[in-house]
């Protein structure tokens, strides 16, 4: 079961970019994606009038009724079920396509749902979904068809082909070899390719400034992407950048991974610390007798300590009267000045 819940999250995910899944009988999703790389998005939504009375908040089947005259509601026999159907269009860019779900040009497409579903098992599945949520909608959800019309005739694929044409049935997720992935492409040697590189940091560095990091490959396709800020998994990338790009500014020590379809491996460490080094003593304040000093730097750690140009270890017992001053810098640059007295 939770097999089957992995492979219906990477559908999942696609299907809900194109309309809102408030939960219901199903959906319908097709995308047609031209020559120019833009995709033409049709969503249909399926509820039964019990699910839409629920969902307005409408006791009354009179009211429902008019509800649905008003709305232009269309009704649609499907398997012997009636429903009540919701449609509608979008389109998306390359360049939208590729902010939301993943790469698209002449010869390839693949949805990174691991950049949404970054740990499926206890975290979100899609931007807003958790795993609690994926179950009920699960129970409640009967169909969910994705078509995806593309501009190339398919070589391989990890969902059902013909043509240029992918189908997925994402409860059944027939065909689908990768769970956090959906993939097509024109020419089988992409999934051979070997060049990977990331770019944007330095393996093992300390930076006191955001750093954004690429993933690339000029040969093959990436496979899976990941990040980690002090162990902890988190999603790749934004709704502002690329499938490949991330912009990494909080504070933390960072491990980027990247693997292709070859085979090929890379992991990136390195460490981003934008703030100062803290000591007990404050800046101009004077201490009426000896002083202990102590300092610590949480995420890169102090590469320098000098008290009046000498260098000093943290615990240091101050005696001497008069003014000193207190030089703290921290493995990524930055650097605390304190200004002190003893009576």
């Amino acid at each position: 079961m939770k097999n089957m819940k992995k492979k219906a999250a990477a559908v999942l995910s696609v299907l809900m970019l194109a309309g809102s899944l408030f939960g219901g009988c199903g959906m319908d999703t097709k995308y047609t994606i031209d020559k120019n790389l833009t995709s033409k998005i049709s969503t249909t939504l399926y509820s039964t009038k019990e699910e839409m009375k629920e969902l307005l908040e409408i006791d009354s089947d009179e009211v429902f009724e008019e509800y649905v005259l008003q709305s232009g509601m269309e009704k649609e026999e499907k398997d012997g079920t009636t429903y009540y159907v919701q449609k509608t269009d979008q389109t998306l860019t390359k360049e939208e396509f590729e902010q939301q779900l993943g790469r698209i040009d002449e010869n390839c497409l693949v949805i990174y749902t691991s950049s949404y579903a970054y740990d499926i098992n206890d975290a979100d599945i899609g931007s807003d979904i958790n795993m609690s949520e994926m179950e009920n909608l699960m129970k409640q959800i009967s169909f969910m068809n994705l078509q995806m019309e593309l501009p190339f005739t398919v070589a391989k694929s990890n969902v059902s082909f013909e043509g240029n044409t992918l189908t997925a049935d994402a409860l059944n997720s027939a065909g689908m070899e990768d769970p956090d992935i959906v993939y097509a492409v024109a020419d089988e040697n992409l999934l051979k390719g070997t060049n990977l590189t990331i770019s944007g940091a330095s393996e093992g560095k300390y930076y006191k400034k955001k750093q954004t990091v690429k993933i690339d490959t000029a040969d093959g396709v990436i496979r899976s992407m990941s990040l980690k800020i002090n162990g902890k998994a988190s999603p790749f990338s934004d709704d502002k950048h690329p499938y490949n790009v991330t912009v990494c500014s909080e504070d933390g020590r960072y491990t980027v991974f990247a693997e292709l379809f070859g085979g090929t491996k890379q992991t990136l460490k390195f460490t981003i610390d934008k703030t100062k080094p803290t000591s007990n003593i404050k800046n101009g304040k004077t201490y009426k007798s000896s002083k202990k000093i102590t300092f610590s730097d949480k995420t890169s750690g102090i590469k320098s300590a000098k008290l009046d140009g000498k260098t000093v270890k943290s615990g240091k017992v101050i005696k001497k009267k008069g003014t000193h001053k207190l030089v703290l810098t921290d493995k990524a640059g930055n650097k605390t000045t304190i200004k002190f007295k003893i009576k």
